[in-house]
């Protein structure tokens, strides 16, 4: 049995063999169809993954942030290297645990009071990519592994205006265990992020202070499941995800009596079971999923009447459907394309309370229904080179203009390009 799967590895080589970041964006169905970029999610996986394959590996990913304006491009890099019965990952830049940052995803604007500096933080301050992440995955039985992934970023800022001096910082520390062998997975993940800022705005002579200092932490845990894995056809079931994330932010503006700070969490739990068909030259996945999101935010002297209040919203996901297939279309050309839909129930209530005052509003939602569909080629140089894209939706509507080829867009023709290389 074990030459048969590792057969039909090999045989996939230009399909799921070589996979990247821009084939898992497309096929949308990560968890389900396990490659390279799983090592990532489970350090486990990594020393399983390269003994089946029988090479190591370097790569690189770029990819948007915020495709609609072409700003925020990320790009990081990794290599795989090791023997029978371990193996070390290291990547550089790779993208990280968010927290509350961007702070305005939260809503964290105190209004009326820190206006010009908030907006600044609002705008600047940024969490850090990983400026390096260690990854070492050692066999764990015959079909087997466990691996534990380390992780830091640190991001600073500063700079001198003819109103401001600000100065920004944040820090990140991350660690994820990760179990693997034929049939479950199991990984067990920490973040942590810091940050502060401190602006001094400068204005007929005289210099006042706004600082800030903002902290997050979250929990994952993740397990999978094969209920029949087989060289041909594997049943995913179950697939569970958690997640607990909590932060907190307190400001001090100046020339003011009052301090406001900010409390936020969220809890996320997601279960799905799916299905993978695999041919010689092709690879194709069906899933669904139920999800299920509470998040509450709290804030006190938000201004000088005491303006203090909570939100909450939680969100219900049923069903989310996922499905993604590729196919080698010609030796050195595989494509892709990926779909999920899913309705969403949302109930979000608002309490504020203002010089004594409380207002309270509700509001729910069903069936918000949300589509998307993606689409990506792979190109093979030779059977250990492979460049893989993510293309932009816009593409397919209004395709690049004729003569200079450029996109006729608000986003870029390519959404992910990755580049792996195996030896």
């Amino acid at each position: 049995m074990r030459k048969l799967l590792i057969g039909v590895l090999l045989t996939l080589t230009a399909v799921a063999g070589y996979a990247t970041q821009s084939r898992i964006n497309v096929l949308n169905m990560a968890g389900y169809m396990s490659d390279i970029m799983s090592c990532w999610s489970n350090p486990g996986y990594m020393v399983v993954y390269h003994n089946d394959l029988g090479k190591d590996a370097v790569g690189m990913e770029f990819g948007w942030d915020n495709p609609a304006n072409n700003a925020d491009m990320n790009r990081w890099g990794y290599v795989h290297y090791g023997n029978a019965n371990q193996y070390l990952g290291v990547a550089v830049n790779r993208p990280g645990f968010q927290g509350m940052l961007p702070m305005n995803q939260w809503g964290l604007n105190p209004a009326g009071m820190m206006a010009g500096s908030m907006d600044y933080i609002n705008d600047t301050l940024v969490a850090p990519n990983n400026l390096l992440d260690i990854i070492w995955s050692k066999k764990w039985g015959p079909k087997a592994g466990l691996g534990i992934n380390l992780n830091f970023g640190m991001w600073g800022y500063s700079t001198k205006t003819a109103a401001y001096e600000p100065t920004l910082n944040s820090m990140k520390l991350g660690l994820l265990i990760g179990y693997s062998t034929m049939p479950m997975d199991i990984t067990v993940g920490f973040d942590y992020l810091t940050s502060s800022a401190e602006i001094k705005a400068i204005g007929g002579g005289v210099t006042t202070t706004d600082d800030m200092d903002n902290s997050n932490m979250a929990v994952d845990l993740g397990f999978r499941y094969k209920m029949y894995p087989s060289q041909t056809t594997t049943v995913i079931l179950p697939l569970i995800g958690v997640s607990y994330e909590t932060g907190n932010a307190k400001f001090n503006p100046s020339g003011v009596d009052f301090d406001p700070t900010y409390d936020g969490n969220e809890l996320q739990f997601n279960i799905g079971t799916g299905i993978v068909w695999t041919g010689a030259t092709w690879q194709a996945g069906l899933a669904g999923e139920l999800g299920y999101s509470t998040e509450k935010m709290t804030w006190e002297k938000d201004q000088a009447n005491d303006r203090d209040g909570e939100m909450t919203e939680n969100t219900i996901t049923f069903p989310r459907v996922k499905a993604g297939a590729e196919s080698q279309v010609f030796s050195w050309l595989t494509a892709r394309a990926g779909m999920t839909y899913q309705l969403n129930m949302v109930t979000q209530k608002w309490s504020e309370t203002t010089a004594g005052t409380t207002v309270e509003t509700e509001r729910s939602s069903k069936f918000e229904k949300n589509m998307n569909v993606q689409v990506g080629l792979g190109v093979h140089f030779g059977p250990n080179f492979t460049i893989d894209t993510e293309v932009s939706e816009d593409l397919l509507y209004n395709g690049p203009y004729l003569i200079s080829g450029a996109a006729n867009g608000t986003n870029p023709m390519n959404l992910q390009v990755s580049a792996v290389y195996h030896f």
